[in-house]
């Protein structure tokens, strides 16, 4: 991703930190829901939720031995745990992982991007209140062309019509 090119919050949503932290929050989700289901003991759960971390510098370097990103994340993630370690990617494959968690980070995006729709389409509906101003100053122009009004009952009429329009 070109970061000169991209908003702030959308770099956020792509950066390693919220990938890795995506991929521990499906780990941790997953291991909530096999304790909802009684196969782990909810206790370790709520120790990992609580203190799982990871350390992208460490990941990297356990990454160089493994050469599989999930697996050192994993490594990383359980080195900061105890014996509630062994939890950690219980039932999942790096697949289920990175895949629902790039799910999510699109998600992220996605809710950027409707913040970003919902914004342009208030202002489209700006526009057209501008544009109902603007023909209603044209006919006001044209009154005063054909000598119907004056220039002092143009000039107060026109000012009367953008302000109502801006102050909306």
């Amino acid at each position: 991703m070109l970061t000169r090119y991209t908003r702030p919050e959308m770099a956020e949503v792509w950066s390693e930190y919220n990938r890795y932290k995506c991929w521990l929050e499906v780990e941790i989700l997953a291991d909530e829901a096999w304790a909802a289901l009684g196969e782990i003991p909810a206790e370790d759960v709520a120790k990992i939720r609580a203190n799982a971390t990871f350390d992208i510098d460490r990941i990297l370097e356990i990454e160089k031995e493994t050469r599989h990103d999930v697996v050192a994340f994993t490594r990383a993630v359980s080195e900061s745990l105890g014996e509630e370690r062994k939890w950690v990617h219980y039932g999942l494959t790096s697949t289920d992982v990175v895949d629902t968690a790039y799910g999510y980070q699109l998600k992220q995006a996605n809710d950027i991007l409707r913040k970003d729709l919902q914004n342009m389409l208030e202002i489209i509906g700006n526009s057209k209140d501008l544009d109902k101003t603007q023909k209603q100053v044209d006919q006001i122009q044209k009154q005063y062309e054909k000598g119907v009004i004056t220039e002092l009952e143009r000039y107060n009429q026109i000012i009367d019509r953008w302000t109502e329009a801006t102050e909306a």
